[in-house]
């Protein structure tokens, strides 16, 4: 008879356990809730005249309208210092009007009146023909992007030749005996 094989015992370490995870759709960036801080606002093409009156309600000569993409209608403005929203249908009861009045090129809104600062940063037609909001980081930004041109151009004139700089004199001196 034939010997029969024995199988050996084989101890195995124990496994660790791995846990799978769940493949996510990536999120959607969402727009920037809205900033309750002071805002300013400036008038456009640098003008500074000692009051200028902005269209604060909706009139047939001066129409004051909103359109609303979601909905699909126009929905009129107006400025109410009692209310919470500046869209006239929202608003309810007896309305206070107010003035939207820019001293010297500036209108400078505190964070308590959200009303006037989202009518004149989300509603109004005027934002960015009439007026714009003043943002320090887009400033600051501006300012970088002369600084670096400035910078550009002190180091392209001190290894300019001599002659070079010369004809850029003399034309330059030129124009100005034109104008």
């Amino acid at each position: 008879m034939a010997k029969q094989a024995t199988a050996k015992k084989v101890e195995v370490a124990p496994q660790p356990i791995v846990e799978t995870k769940k493949v996510t759709t990536p999120v959607q960036p969402t727009k920037p809730k809205w900033e309750i801080k002071d805002r300013s606002y400036y008038l456009a093409d640098n003008k500074s005249p000692l009051l200028f009156r902005l269209n604060a309600k909706h009139s047939y000569l001066k129409p004051l309208l909103y359109f609303d993409e979601i909905n699909g209608d126009q929905k009129e403005l107006r400025y109410a210092t009692n209310q919470n929203s500046p869209i006239k249908n929202e608003q309810v009861g007896e309305v206070t009007l107010g003035q939207i009045v820019f001293m010297n090129g500036v209108l400078n809104v505190p964070k308590q009146n959200q009303n006037l600062q989202k009518l004149l940063s989300l509603y109004h037609p005027g934002l960015n023909n009439m007026y714009l909001e003043f943002d320090a980081q887009e400033e600051a930004i501006d300012e970088l992007e002369d600084l670096e041109l400035e910078f550009e151009a002190i180091s392209s004139a001190r290894t300019m030749d001599i002659d070079q700089a010369e004809a850029i004199l003399r034309v330059e001196k030129a124009l100005r005996y034109l104008l």
